[in-house]
């Protein structure tokens, strides 16, 4: 009951849509910005904990690139609902402003990743959630 979003929803859908607006530049959330969630699942946790470490690392590598600087990379991290079903679940998320970029990035990212098969990679463009 004490969540921002109710709060200002009472006051009216414009105090709510402003506030929500301000928060989401801020964060640099959609739509001022295009997100990327890069999950990796799989049975074995270490081995899927390597994968999203060797990725991000990668990503954090080709960010010096002044192409990429403006780029920003989030992780890695257990996804929030770290298991389902036996399965974990890691992520990294890259924001960026300009869609070419990211997607350039992405791309440049894509093509060094070397993961193990039994490490399922999902990607997510412009993910409704990241859970």
């Amino acid at each position: 009951p004490n969540h921002y979003a109710l709060t200002f929803f009472k006051r009216g859908i414009m105090d709510f849509y402003f506030k929500e607006g301000t928060l989401r530049k801020k964060l640099l959330y959609p739509p001022f910005n295009r997100l990327i969630n890069l999950r990796f699942e799989g049975n074995r946790h270490e081995l899927v904990k390597e994968c999203a470490h060797k990725v991000a690392t990668m990503a954090f590598e080709l960010k010096k690139q002044s192409e990429y600087q403006d780029i920003h990379v989030l992780g890695p991290a257990e996804a929030p609902v770290f298991k389902i079903k036996g399965r974990y679940r890691w992520q990294v998320l890259l924001k960026g402003e300009r869609v070419k970029v990211l997607h350039n990035f992405f791309g440049d990212l894509v093509d060094r990743v070397k993961c193990p098969t039994r490490v399922k990679f999902v990607i997510d463009v412009d993910p409704i959630n990241i859970v």
